[in-house]
């Protein structure tokens, strides 16, 4: 597995000096023959251009793309479309994820509008995107699923980033509390994804759960204390333990044989 630990190092330093000088990240990739990536350049202003670095430089993208190149097989090829357009979004028909730098732009305001510290409003940004972007892998993984199967989607997301990275767990904390945040606490109409896709308290909760019953040492000095954590510590753990078997006979087909993110 993969460590997260340095997702966000250095990128408040390249965001600032962003800010002064905006440029240009593009082009497109066949990462591996069942995965497309592509960056669009066509006709970026300088924010859309300062959007580009800024999703870039996290790394989310490229520990998305190295997960899932080592685990598994998409057929047929699934398309990473990053820049224009509308979304983000998974397009059934075309087997593509749409995700347009607008996202991060609309990411970073709802954060800044909820805190008050600049940095801090960038991190919880860039966490929010990380969730969006595992919430709609999920979907390519079932690939007729419905808007009412988002509870199957959220299971499967939590799923491949908690087992996916050395702290996945922590990571998966931090990812839907910042989701969960502008979920809960911005107003909005669905044309907002986190809104359309609303993470609330109760299934925040259960994010939580599993990712403590993956990893305790990791994720209980991050959650609210309790009379008992003993007794949650077993209940979270029976919870996972179900989430780890439900998920991997769903994906059963999708997983290539020895995958790391089951055999670690």
């Amino acid at each position: 597995m993969n460590d997260k630990s340095s997702l966000h190092q250095g990128l408040v330093r390249r965001f600032r000096g962003c800010l002064i000088a905006a440029v240009c990240v593009a082009g497109s990739a066949n990462v591996q023959a069942d995965i497309a990536l592509q960056w669009q350049n066509t006709e970026m202003d300088e924010r859309q251009q300062l959007l580009a670095e800024f999703l870039n430089e996290s790394n989310v993208m490229t520990d998305l793309l190295s997960l899932l190149q080592e685990n598994f097989i998409f057929e047929p090829s699934l398309k990473f479309v990053i820049g224009a357009g509308d979304g983000p979004v998974f397009d059934s028909e075309k087997n593509a994820i749409r995700f347009p730098y607008s996202y991060v732009s609309n990411a970073l305001e709802a954060q800044m509008s909820l805190l008050e510290e600049g940095q801090t409003a960038i991190d919880e940004s860039i966490n929010l995107v990380e969730y969006t972007l595992y919430h709609l892998v999920a979907h390519a993984m079932v690939l007729y699923s419905s808007p009412e199967d988002d509870d199957q989607i959220e299971r499967i997301a939590s799923w491949l980033m908690i087992r996916g990275f050395d702290n996945g767990a922590e990571q998966m904390v931090s990812n839907a509390r910042a989701f969960g945040a502008v979920s809960q606490k911005t107003e909005g109409t669905l044309d907002d994804y986190w809104h359309a896709h609303a993470l609330v308290a109760a299934r925040q909760r259960d994010i939580e759960c599993w990712a403590l019953g993956f990893d305790r040492a990791m994720v209980e000095p991050l959650l609210p204390l309790v009379p008992e954590p003993g007794k949650r510590v077993e209940t979270c753990r029976i919870a996972w333990n179900q989430l780890d078997q439900q998920v991997q006979e769903w994906l059963v087909d999708e997983l290539k044989p020895n995958a790391p993110i089951i055999n670690d």
